[in-house]
């Protein structure tokens, strides 16, 4: 697909400007980008998805896997809820700020999948012996099976998803996410301070 003349380019520098928008980058960065986006998006030749929509898309569809082999094994929790699950697992007792900082997510948002992991007697958040403003969290006896569980069901739909990639392509998948991860945190923490 091309987009091609003025109206076109216009149409797709608003979408940049539209999407650019909501990311904080440095004086004169949004125009170096924007540039770039014209350039290969809206004036050059688009017969391959551009790596972002990519990994959106793909993000999307993981999710939408997983989410529907956590209903189709009967876990009563979205993927969202054993991530945190899992991620409490790998960290037990950190305090809740800690935990959404390591799980890339905006504390409230922790706060709201917390609250209906407890509801559910699967976690517990304690004041933390140093501090008693702040909640640490642990894992109940009770989240012990669903941990099992939700392992097992989450390497089914990932044997299923990466069907026909060598163990090479992935650990090499791997290593350019982590690499990603890395530098997408930097730049937010640079933006941060």
């Amino acid at each position: 697909m091309r987009v091609g003349g003025n109206r076109g380019r216009s149409a797709c520098s608003r979408f940049f400007r539209f999407t650019l928008g909501k990311v904080n980058t440095r004086p004169g960065e949004n125009e170096r980008l924007e540039s770039k986006f014209n350039l290969s998006y809206c004036g050059g030749d688009m017969s391959e998805t551009p790596l972002g929509f990519l990994f959106f898309e793909v993000s999307r569809l993981y999710r939408a896997r997983t989410d529907r082999a956590f209903e189709q094994g009967g876990l009563g929790i979205t993927s969202g809820e054993a991530r945190t699950l899992i991620y409490i697992n790998q960290h037990p007792g950190l305090r809740q700020t800690a935990l959404a900082e390591k799980m890339s997510v905006e504390p409230m948002t922790l706060v709201a999948s917390l609250d209906r992991l407890e509801a559910q007697s699967l976690v517990k958040r304690e004041p933390d012996p140093t501090d008693r403003r702040a909640k640490r969290v642990l894992l109940t006896p009770a989240a012990a099976p669903l941990i099992a569980r939700i392992t097992s069901i989450a390497l089914a739909a990932r044997e299923e998803i990466l069907n026909g990639l060598s163990e090479d392509q992935i650990a090499n998948f791997r290593t350019a996410l982590d690499r990603m991860r890395v530098n997408l945190v930097a730049g937010r923490d640079a933006d941060d301070a």
